[in-house]
């Protein structure tokens, strides 16, 4: 029996890598691996595949899909329109279907259902017949109904990070007798959480995030903001002297991370992701961002963490303004001058959280290293009834 994983980029590859490998030991269970990236519309970067399967690289050419404007916001917006259209639509229902046809494929596993590229992929999966099942890859995912709606309704199983996301998918379209609540595969891979407090010169890791080459956020008030954070940090290392840990992120654009780096007054390295995210959390007493999963990460790690929020205003992409609210409203969010500075030193005194301090299973689910486990249960569940 043959499993299609649909792979497109980021944290999403990371999930099916890590479902792909506990799959691989199934007798008579084999993997194929759909790189689909080139059917993003918003960025092209090839899958860097690190698990387990037969990675097949598909064009966005070959299944007839149509991309203009590259990033800019009107082609983006073309194109989605474009891809509606009935004859595109047709042309791209007989390349997927030709496609799967010849991969021999039994079942198909993906992480989302929204996109033009995976539309395509379920259309003409589901013309042949041919089961899906969606996996949450993560937190702070849009759970929005699919156009056309079908496609949601065809899915075998629809697993769920928390039983908060299970909620959305069923209101979204899925049936409820077909989502089951698993947690994250991906996050059975972090290691043990904090037990002491760690000795040694103290540490405050600042998490970046690539919002402004993104086009996310609007780059002025960004780099005001980011500014502004530097001038905090500034003051806090005259009051008790720190290391900073800036976190880049693998599309951190330069002139951005120059632009907060230039207004520091302390000590600081640039930490180029050369380590795992976990073990540079582990090496820091304090973690500070603004809306980053990497933020959750450090909790899950009892790692104290502290929210720098961006002004709401300066949001491009409002979807992103969901995920800083719930972030805001979860972690300690001091906005500015005395109240940061007190909440960071009262981290770096305590350095650990302590057990169920900060809630953020509605977003994580189970953190108990056995999402992986059910998924994977569930998937050859779905594989059976083929």
């Amino acid at each position: 029996m043959r499993i299609c994983l649909l792979a497109h980029s980021g944290s999403t590859t990371a999930t099916l890598a890590t479902i792909a490998s506990a799959l691989a030991a199934t007798p008579g269970v084999d993997i194929v691996v759909i790189d689909s990236s080139d059917l993003n519309l918003i960025a092209v970067t090839p899958v860097r595949w690190p698990g387990t399967g037969t990675v097949v690289r598909v064009s966005a050419r070959e299944i007839g899909m149509v991309k203009i404007g590259g990033e800019r916001l009107w082609g983006l917006r073309l194109s989605r329109r474009l891809n509606r259209l009935r004859p595109v639509a047709a042309r791209q229902m007989a390349s997927t279907r030709k496609l799967l046809a010849d991969l021999k494929v039994d079942l198909i596993v993906t992480c989302n259902d929204t996109t033009p590229g995976s539309i395509a992929m379920l259309r003409g999966a589901a013309s042949l017949n041919i089961a899906s099942v969606l996996v949450q890859e993560g937190p702070f995912i849009a759970v929005t109904r699919v156009d056309p709606s079908y496609i949601r309704q065809c899915h075998r199983l629809v697993l769920a990070a928390s039983a908060d996301y299970a909620d959305r998918y069923v209101r979204s379209g899925a049936s409820a007798d077909v989502v089951r609540v698993v947690g994250v595969p991906r996050f059975d891979a972090l290691p043990p959480a904090r037990a002491v407090k760690r000795d040694g010169a103290q540490r405050l890791l600042y998490v970046f995030q690539p919002f402004v080459a993104q086009r996310k956020v609007h780059r002025a008030p960004a780099i005001a903001r980011l500014v502004a954070l530097a001038g905090e940090l500034n003051v806090l290392h005259r009051s008790r002297p720190i290391e900073l840990v800036v976190r880049s992120h693998p599309r951190s654009d330069a002139a951005t991370i120059a632009a907060f780096t230039a207004a520091l007054d302390l000590p600081f390295v640039i930490d180029d992701g050369s380590e795992s995210f976990p073990q540079a959390a582990l090496s820091c007493d304090v973690a500070v961002g603004h809306y980053s999963i990497g933020l959750l990460e450090c909790v899950a790690l009892r790692v104290p963490a502290l929210c720098w929020p961006l002004p709401t205003s300066s949001f491009i992409d409002r979807g992103e303004v969901v995920k800083q609210a719930w972030i805001a409203g979860t972690l300690p969010a001091p906005d500015a001058g005395q109240s940061f500075r007190m909440a960071a030193e009262g981290y770096l005194d305590a350095g650990i959280l302590v057990p169920g301090e900060i809630d953020i299973s509605e977003e994580t689910g189970r953190l108990d290293g056995q999402a992986t486990k059910r998924a994977c249960a569930a998937i050859l569940e779905a594989l059976d009834g083929s």
